[in-house]
């Protein structure tokens, strides 16, 4: 014996299939949460977008079809889960690849954080890279944020890089050598190498000076949300200060060291023609000199320590620096 199922079995069928997609619709932005792709923020805003919608538009359904039988305004609700699931998974989906954007550019400055020191490749304009922030797209806005970051890491990496190729082109370690101090013109030549290390120093100091000018700049003058801008700047202010102090004991033990080595050529420059070379080794004709020159020499060495502590210092502070990156970049 068959039994045709009533109208209202069928509509309530109906009516089950509705509600499991419009489970599905709210469970889908739990899934993108799940994976990073959506803030709570962004997750409640999304259920009130479809949940309070679909309360109005069912009372509406309700009120307007109510001459209809039950089961056409069943199929009518159906057609509405149906359609806030493709509203939540367009909107999902959305941003999820906004995320992932948004994620492959954060990695990508981390990189170039981390290769700023060795990297060869000659950055893109700061120009060029302000102009691509014109947009109405709080993650486009965001990425153009970060690839402008990335064009400041660039730069000042190469400048360094630039930097560091100047001190390696000139030789310091022959400087000390027993016949470079016993020759008048080889500690001519070795006063022109100190003055050029000299140089370059300072002019170290000026790039950094200028790149915080310029990133500085950059931050408040870039097309980002205030919350975003006020927390770089915080960030960023913060970490001068750690910058600069390092920078300024770098350069003040360098310059110590330098002026301990022209404390030698002096010392050699008064005592020509009172010293020789024999076997390599470097003679005086009174315990005197010897003495003084053991002294210079011995300020020379710790002045070396000194610097190499410093350096060590500088390589922490850097380590330091791509670790605090890197949480943030775990954070977010």
């Amino acid at each position: 014996m068959t039994t045709n199922r009533s109208p209202e079995i069928h509509a309530r069928n109906i009516k089950i299939a509705s509600y499991l997609l419009l489970g599905l619709a709210l469970a889908i932005p739990l899934l993108m949460a799940s994976v990073d792709a959506m803030n709570g923020y962004d997750i409640g805003l999304l259920f009130g977008q479809m949940v309070i919608p679909y309360i109005i538009v069912g009372a509406t359904i309700r009120l307007t079809f109510n001459a209809y039988s039950i089961t056409k305004r069943s199929y009518v609700e159906l057609m509405l889960s149906m359609g806030l699931l493709a509203w939540s998974a367009t909107v999902s989906i959305s941003a999820w690849h906004d995320t992932h954007r948004l994620t492959e550019a954060k990695k990508e400055l981390i990189e170039a954080f981390m290769q700023a020191s060795v990297s060869n490749t000659q950055p893109h304009s700061s120009a060029q890279s302000l102009k691509s922030t014109e947009s109405s797209n709080p993650t486009d806005k965001q990425i153009a944020f970060i690839r402008g970051v990335q064009v400041y890491v660039a730069k000042w990496g190469n400048d360094m890089k630039a930097i560091e190729q100047k001190f390696a082109a000139i030789d310091l370690s022959s400087v000390l050598k027993p016949e470079n101090i016993t020759s008048n013109s080889s500690i001519t030549a070795s006063r022109q190498k100190i003055r050029n290390v000299e140089a370059i120093i300072n002019e170290r100091q000026i790039a950094l000076q200028r790149y915080l000018k310029d990133c500085a700049e950059y931050f408040r003058t870039v097309d980002i949300d205030e919350s975003t801008r006020r927390e770089t700047i915080r960030s960023f202010e913060a970490g001068i200060v750690h910058t600069l102090n390092a920078y300024d004991e770098l350069r003040t033990t360098q310059l110590e060291s330098l002026k301990s080595v022209v404390e030698m050529l002096d010392f050699a420059e008064k005592n020509l023609g009172r010293t020789s070379v024999k076997s390599g080794q470097i003679t005086f004709e009174t315990q005197t000199q010897w003495d003084q020159y053991l002294s210079i020499l011995a300020n020379i060495q710790q002045g070396a320590q000194r610097e190499e502590a410093v350096n060590i210092k500088m390589i922490e502070l850097q380590k330091t620096s791509r670790n605090s990156i890197l949480d943030e970049y775990n954070k977010n």
